[in-house]
């Protein structure tokens, strides 16, 4: 959650050396992250580097479920070992054609992922403009870091009462707006923002301003 790409080829590189498998976890690169939204791999044109690819339909495609991607031996000891997947039941064809169909609009409208990654740009310089901390973000994730917890918290009731819209939308919108209080660090809890691409320029500014 840190907005930061997986740096793929160097963990290539370590898998290489410790002779190990390499996982990646894209729940939140797929849809966003790549080519067509095609994950961390592809960012670096490594699409196939990876042995296993593991994502989840609830984000990018507002849906349910997930998916794992690998070679057909590995794929198959899933299905007959992993027992997450052997007590887990089939999605419903609505979703099924619900995520086909965003797959489809990825490819074929590569506007959107664009303009995603102009409001995220937007919207972290506007973040960092204020004196926030974003970290080295480059995603549509950006941490805010605000301090300790209960100043988080603080900052997420007085940005809960201004005008600015946070209820999801459709498939094709992308990201939803959130802000979540953190206590994974000690030190700097922090409140992250998912940016939607369908934001305009007002609402963006208001977000910022109820910052």
């Amino acid at each position: 959650m840190s907005g930061k790409v997986a740096q793929v080829p160097e963990l290539i590189d370590l898998c290489r050396e410790f002779d190990a498998a390499l996982m990646l976890d894209d729940a939140h690169a797929v849809g966003v992250i790549g080519p067509d939204g095609r994950g961390s791999a592809a960012y670096h044109d490594l699409d196939a580097a990876a042995h296993i690819t593991t994502g989840t339909f609830s984000k990018t495609f507002s849906a349910i479920g997930g998916f794992a991607v690998g070679d057909h031996d590995v794929i198959e000891y899933i299905r007959h070992d992993g027992s997450p997947h052997i007590f887990s039941a089939s999605m419903p064809p609505s979703v099924v054609a619900t995520v086909l169909k965003c797959l489809d609009i990825l490819q074929e409208e590569p506007e959107r992922l664009e303009r995603l990654r102009e409001i995220s740009n937007y919207m972290r310089n506007g973040f960092r403009e204020l004196g926030f901390d974003v970290w080295e973000s480059e995603t549509p994730i950006i941490p805010v870091v605000i301090g300790d917890m209960e100043m988080c918290f603080r900052f997420r009731k007085g940005r809960r009462s201004c005008a600015a819209r946070t209820w999801r939308r459709t498939p094709t919108r992308s990201w939803t707006s959130s802000w979540t209080p953190s206590g994974a660090w000690d030190a700097s809890t922090t409140s992250w923002r998912a940016m939607r691409r369908d934001l305009g320029a007002g609402e963006i500014k208001v977000v910022l301003l109820a910052s």
